[in-house]
C-alpha cells in the first residue's frame, strides 16, 4: 500500500518480530534503530544516520513492547520533525497507551495537524483485555485507509459481529474498564519488582507502562534462547528471549506480569533458583 521492493522502513527497536516480517512481506527492507539513551529511549542522532533515499517510513512503538518505555513529548516531537523534514510516513503503534503508570502518555499525532503522513494503530486487546476478540482500529490518510480496507476484505473479510458488539460495549464504558485494569497491572508490577529484588546476575529498568519487564541477563553468560530453554526445561517457567525483538537484544529476556500475584511470586522463585545454579 505504501511500500515497493527496495524501499526501507526504519523500526525503532526493540520490536516484535511481526513488524520487520511484515516489511519483508512487502518486499521492502526493515532497518532496526537499536541504539538507545538511558531508559531505552531512542538515540535520534543514530536514527538520522539510517535515513537514505530509499527510506519510506519510520515505525514508532510507545509505550514500547518489550521495554515498557514511554517516549516523552520532546522525543516524539523530534521524531515527527525528522519525518517531516525527510518527507517520511510515521506508523505509530499505541496499543499499550492505556497501561501507563508513572509518566504522561503522548501520542505522536499531537504533532500532526492532519493525518496525511501519519498512521496510528491501536487495539482493544490490551486496554480491555480482549486479546482473543481480535479487534483493532487504524487512523490515517483516506487514501491509505481505502487500500487497507481492500486488503482486509481479501484476507479476513471482517471482524466477527460478536467481537464488534463487544468492542462497542467496551467503548461505551471505557473508563470503567481501563482504569481498574491499569491499577491491577500496576499492583502486579509491584509484586514482580518486589519479588525480584536482590536476584543475582540480572538487572533491569522499571517499566513505565505495559505489563512487561525487559531484563538484562548478559552477566549469566547465556544467550537469550539458551537461557529461556534451560529455564523452561529445569524450572518449567516460560518467558520470551530478547532475540525475538531484534539481534541486538540477545542479552535480554522479557517477563510478563499478566497472571495472579501468587503465580508471579512462584515464577520469580523458580527464576531465582535457576540463577543460583548459574552462579554456583
Amino acid at each position: 500500500m505504501l511500500l515497493n521492493p527496495g524501499d526501507e522502513v526504519i523500526i525503532i527497536g526493540p520490536t516484535w518480530a511481526q513488524c520487520p516480517n511484515n516489511v519483508l512481506l512487502c518486499g521492502a527492507k526493515p532497518v532496526i534503530a537499536d541504539r538507545f539513551t538511558e531508559g531505552f529511549l531512542p538515540d535520534l542522532d543514530y536514527l538520522r544516520t539510517l535515513i537514505n533515499d530509499r527510506t519510506k517510513l519510520i515505525v514508532v512503538n510507545s509505550p514500547n513492547n518489550p521495554t515498557g518505555a514511554v517516549y516523552p513529548y520532546e522525543i516524539l516531537r523530534q521524531i515527527a520533525s525528522i519525518a517531516d523534514e525527510k518527507g517520511l510516513y510515521v506508523f505509530s503503534d499505541e496499543v499499550y497507551s492505556t497501561l501507563v503508570y508513572d509518566k504522561p502518555f503522548h501520542s505522536i499525532s499531537e504533532f500532526y495537524p492532519s493525518a496525511e503522513n501519519l498512521v496510528v494503530f491501536n487495539s482493544f486487546s490490551k486496554a480491555f483485555c480482549m486479546t482473543g476478540w481480535r479487534v483493532g482500529y487504524v487512523v490515517g490518510p483516506s487514501h491509505f485507509i481505502k487500500r487497507l480496507v481492500k486488503m482486509q476484505e481479501n484476507v479476513a473479510v471482517c471482524v466477527s459481529s460478536i467481537s464488534q458488539w463487544a468492542a462497542i460495549e467496551a467503548i461505551r464504558g471505557a473508563s470503567a474498564y481501563t482504569e481498574p485494569i491499569r491499577e491491577q497491572f500496576r499492583a502486579r508490577r509491584t509484586t514482580l519488582l518486589d519479588s525480584l529484588e536482590g536476584s543475582p546476575l540480572i538487572k533491569y529498568t522499571v517499566p513505565d507502562a505495559t505489563f512487561y519487564l525487559f531484563v538484562d541477563i548478559s552477566a549469566t553468560g547465556l544467550d537469550s534462547r539458551s537461557f529461556c530453554s534451560a529455564l523452561l526445561e529445569n524450572e518449567h517457567v516460560a518467558i520470551t528471549p530478547g532475540l525475538s525483538f531484534g539481534d541486538a537484544f540477545d542479552g535480554y529476556i522479557r517477563l510478563a506480569f499478566t497472571l495472579e500475584d501468587d503465580v508471579i511470586r512462584e515464577g520469580v522463585r523458580r527464576i531465582q533458583h535457576f540463577l543460583t545454579t548459574l552462579n554456583a
